[in-house]
């Protein structure tokens, strides 16, 4: 795509763009609490790490259990006794909450860890908290040994005397006696031993080392951070959204547009349907369609009914046509010639002998589907080509959903069903009605009742007789008929006018059926004049000079809808009153 065609896409998508903008806006918002901002590290951190171990191994309580030791760590006269070891005159908490403890019940290492700006201070910390625990662990453990040692000292002491008290009691005893003190001898004796194995222990654990060693002084290492700190304030947070959403809003915008199987601008329009486009009609408001049906007689100043006049001043200009267009009705003299302004498409143009008359000028409208706009546009060029002096004929042949005769304002009581199944000459006699639109220019010929062989009475010599005689009476004819791919009633018509004009809404026609119903022209040989494409919203409208009100180009003769019925009813009425 050509750089306009991007630009043309995001401002036809742009409720796409703006979602997506949204939603990157949004989950910038709802992280700040999901996801707060890490902060941003200004300087290199160092951490510094020792290790103890236990010989207990954290499978036991007490005093070198590491359980106990990671709460130790913090006890107030070890962090007391550190901040004297390494100098530390502040805040004793916040040195506290310098050091962080670590413990594996598997191993029994206990490893202290301290972060810091310098390496030195990191180091000092971690090894000051480190022999301080040692110290505190070891003298811990002297004192409770010193304290039990003292205490088997004791009971030693009584022990002893009780065993010389009974010795000098057996030397006086008489033999009944005698027994009952050597049973209390024999226990004591075995209590002092007891209690002198329990004190050669307590002493040979005082010789020892403690339960608690610093096997690893503290190791520095360089902290990295771990991926990219997130983003402090709020308003980079929704910059950063905001960024992220457009990008991929334009993208999806994109990329929606390349997977659109609809056709959008007169450049697809043309390409699909390999024919040229005759005009562009802007989407008609919602209010204009209610207050004035046809907008040329309605809303005269509108951008919309200039749209429509320019699309019949082209029609009667026979623009230039492809080369399979169909020279209308085999006159001789009418040919086709090349352009000297030939495109690509190898165009020709329209060359009559200044001898003949001008060919009939009926014009087949018809769209690939439903519900494009196909009846409002017949409505329009009639009302179009009225203003221009000309005379009109409209021919609903929509057989099986007539709606042209609501526009044009005219009853749907008998009308061009009734003209084919009759005989009587001309077939159009009593069946053309004047448009309260335009009484002297608008001639309307409705559908009549619904038939049921539309595609046998449309197909019928009948019809094509219809087509002649209409001819004869009017500078211009437009026939209504069925959307071309939903019903054939349209196929034998295309080769007894003059050109076909296909409408197409902006939007809604597809490109695959863009491409089936120019094949099914060229197919059929239809004079295929070009594409009318509605709804466009790639036109530019000079809004501005439109705001004013301008006065109404209606003709003096037009009157309202409404009142014309009226008025009509009441003549049908006298008149039968007078045949009766």
């Amino acid at each position: 795509m050509e750089p306009v065609h991007y630009v043309k896409a995001l401002r036809g998508r742009w409720f796409v763009v703006a979602i997506v903008l949204l939603v990157g806006l949004s989950a910038a918002w709802f992280t700040r609490t999901s996801a707060p901002p890490r902060p941003v590290r200004e300087t290199t951190t160092y951490t510094a790490r020792a290790v103890l171990l236990s010989s207990q191994n954290g499978r036991t309580t007490g005093l070198t259990s590491l359980s106990t030791l990671s709460e130790l760590v913090r006890l107030d006269q070890v962090v007391r006794r550190t901040a004297e070891n390494i100098g530390h005159t502040g805040d004793r908490k916040a040195l506290s909450r310098r050091i962080d403890v670590s413990a594996d019940q598997r191993t029994g290492f206990l490893t202290l860890s301290s972060t810091s700006r310098l390496a030195a201070e990191a180091r000092r910390v971690a090894d000051g908290f480190a022999e301080t625990l040692v110290t505190f662990v070891d003298e811990q453990q002297r004192k409770t040994i010193a304290e039990d040692t003292e205490s088997v000292n004791q009971e030693l002491e009584k022990v002893k005397t009780t065993i010389d008290n009974l010795n000098d009691q057996l030397l006086t005893a008489t033999d009944g006696r005698e027994r009952a003190l050597r049973s209390q001898l024999d226990q004591k004796v075995r209590e002092r031993a007891t209690l002198e194995s329990e004190l050669k222990q307590l002493t040979s654990t005082v010789t020892q080392a403690g339960d608690v060693s610093l096997i690893q002084p503290a190791v520095v290492e360089r902290d990295d951070p771990l991926g990219p700190a997130l983003p402090q304030g709020n308003l980079v947070r929704l910059l950063i959204g905001g960024l992220a959403g457009l990008i991929l809003g334009v993208l999806l915008a994109l990329g929606l547009e390349r997977l659109d199987p609809r056709i959008r601008d007169s450049e697809a329009a043309e390409r699909h349907f390999q024919v040229p486009l005759l005009a562009r009609i802007p989407r008609i408001p919602r209010k204009e369609r209610r207050s004035a049906p046809v907008s040329v007689m309605g809303a005269s100043s509108s951008a919309t009914a200039d749209a429509f006049r320019l699309l019949a001043a082209s029609i009667l200009r026979w623009p230039l046509l492809t080369p399979e267009l169909h020279i209308a009705h085999g006159h001789a003299g009418i040919r086709l010639e090349e352009s000297p302004v030939a495109d690509k498409r190898g165009a020709r143009v329209l060359s009559i002998d200044k001898e003949l008359t001008r060919p009939k000028h009926a014009f087949l409208i018809t769209s690939a589907a439903s519900g494009e706009g196909k009846t409002t546009v017949v409505a329009n060029l009639a009302g179009a080509f009225a203003e221009m002096g000309k005379k009109t004929v409209v021919l609903s042949c929509d057989l099986r959903n007539p709606e042209v005769h609501e526009l044009l304002g005219v009853e749907n009581e008998t009308g061009l069903v009734e003209a084919l199944e009759s005989s009587r000459t001309p077939l159009l006699n009593g069946t053309v009605l004047d448009s309260p639109l335009h009484e002297t220019n608008i001639k309307v010929v409705p559908s009549g009742a619904p038939p049921p062989n539309p595609a046998e009475l449309l197909n019928s010599d009948a019809m094509r007789n219809v087509i002649e005689e209409a001819c004869r009476h009017a500078d211009v004819v437009l026939i209504d008929t069925p959307p071309i791919l939903a019903a054939m009633d349209v196929a034998m018509m295309v080769s007894e006018v003059d050109a076909v004009l296909v409408i197409a809404r902006s939007g809604k026609t597809s490109v695959k059926v863009a491409d089936g119903t120019s094949e099914m022209l060229n197919k059929l040989g239809a004079p295929f004049l070009g594409v009318v494409l509605n709804a466009s919203t790639d036109i530019v409208k000079p809004r501005s000079y439109y705001r004013g009100v301008l006065p109404g180009r209606r003709s003096s003769s037009s009157a309202l809808p409404d009142e014309t019925k009226k008025r009509k009813k009441s003549e049908k009425s006298e008149k039968s009153e007078q045949s009766a």
